[in-house]
């Protein structure tokens, strides 16, 4: 019992010490216009997404905005903020402390990027 205990901690400590490290702005390295921000808002980010004309208007990129997320060991399941559904989608996902970059499956494919795999770097 106690044994359980300390590893449910352990994994509570970890999950806060991620959650800590992700927290600041993040750019995507390929076309370097799209960032995540990890903010103070427990398992929260919000991507901006390169402004795009639609018609006669400047809005944000297609899936811009809030999403809320859970991190697992090699995979991070996210649900888009502006969704009509309260269903999560898992992705790829691998955090690299040591050099400041982010593995993350395309959770926004469109026709810029047909990667499977988005690289982010840490700008602060």
């Amino acid at each position: 019992m106690i044994g359980f205990i300390l590893i449910a901690l352990m994994s509570c400590e970890k999950d806060l010490i991620e959650t800590q490290q992700l927290k600041g702005t993040w750019i995507e390295s390929e076309f370097k216009s799209d960032t995540i921000v990890f903010g103070n808002m427990p398992e929260m980010f919000t991507l901006n997404r390169k402004k795009e004309m639609r018609g006669s208007s400047l809005v944000p990129g297609y899936r811009s905005g809030p999403y809320s997320y859970q991190i697992e060991t090699d995979s991070i399941n996210i649900l888009w903020g502006l969704s009509s559904t309260i269903v999560t989608s898992k992705y790829y996902f691998e955090f690299d402390n040591k050099n400041d970059r982010l593995r993350i499956g395309n959770f926004f494919i469109d026709s810029l990027s047909n990667n499977k795999i988005l690289v982010f770097v840490k700008v602060d």
